[in-house]
């Protein structure tokens, strides 16, 4: 990708919210991309303080200042994002009638191996992931390349296509949840609020090396430091596996092996039920 390739997104795309990002190496060995601020310190995506043109951005990204540039999703706007099925430059055969389907803006992503398709429609529910199937909508921080992928140039309306791919990425699997009484999740609209609070806590800068950059150094290895953050995360929104298992997904620590499973359970759900069955103090919320 290059700067230039970055004009080549659909104008109404441009008009979104823009962050720019830095590459940082993960645990599991690949690049993360972390959101950063005017000054390059990673930063909350969704806070408007760190919104800028996306021209400025392009500039940043052109200047060195920032290895590539990405979006907010805003409301009435979904993403599709399918990785690892693209071959010697196609996509596969379920990919490419997926893309069909909607016939809005496509690009290769940055790994050249997964395609990302924008579209205008609502996103039916919760769920984001299934089947090799990534549906998300606004508020999600979404990385561009400019890279089109064959004519989907334009952004264009798929309620229909929408409803059809999010059908297809299935019911949410339930976690086991360890027996006890626990407080009340936070609100959606207060996990962004907490994330904010728990990097500008004392060990807020572990935190942010856990969750933003997914750097692992002092850990004797990637599964340990897992559980450093989800006891973190623990804390902070209390012992609610749904919750947690989201929440690590966000994070620049997950990797496939979150999803595997061994003796029926996933090596994610029994993470979760290790961290909550230790315990510990929670973060309680003023109201």
């Amino acid at each position: 990708m290059t700067p230039d390739h970055l004009w080549k997104v659909p104008g109404e795309m441009q008009a979104w919210c823009a962050v720019p990002y830095r590459l940082v190496a993960r645990g599991n060995g690949r690049m993360g991309k972390v959101p950063v601020d005017r000054e390059g310190r990673p930063c909350n995506h969704r806070d408007p303080r760190h919104h800028e043109a996306y021209g400025d951005v392009v500039a940043r990204v052109a200047a060195g200042e920032a290895d590539g540039l990405g979006v907010v999703l805003p409301e009435g706007a979904v993403m599709l994002d399918v990785d690892d099925c693209v071959l010697k430059g196609r996509v596969d055969e379920r990919t490419e009638g997926l893309l069909e389907s909607l016939g809005s803006y496509t690009e290769v992503s940055q790994s050249g191996k997964g395609v990302k398709t924008f579209a205008l429609g609502q996103k039916p529910g919760a769920r984001s992931r299934g089947n090799g199937l990534e549906l998300y909508g606004p508020g999600q921080y979404a990385a561009l390349t400019g890279n089109v992928y064959g004519p989907y140039t334009t952004l264009q309306a798929a309620q229909e296509a929408i409803d059809t791919i999010y059908g297809m990425i299935g019911p949410a699997r339930p976690l086991p949840v360890v027996p006890r009484v626990t407080p009340l999740a936070p609100a959606p609209s207060d996990l962004e609020l907490t994330l904010e609070r728990a990097r500008r806590a004392k060990n807020g800068s572990k935190f942010q090396r856990l969750f933003d950059e997914g750097d692992i150094t002092g850990y004797a290895s990637a599964s340990d430091a897992d559980y450093a953050l989800l006891n973190m995360l623990r804390f902070w929104f209390g012992p609610h596996p749904d919750l947690l298992d989201e929440l690590m997904r966000r994070s620049a620590l997950m990797r496939p092996k979150w999803d595997r499973a061994t003796a029926g359970e996933t090596y994610g759900h029994r993470t979760i039920n290790s961290v909550i069955a230790r315990g510990g103090a929670t973060w309680t919320r003023r109201r």
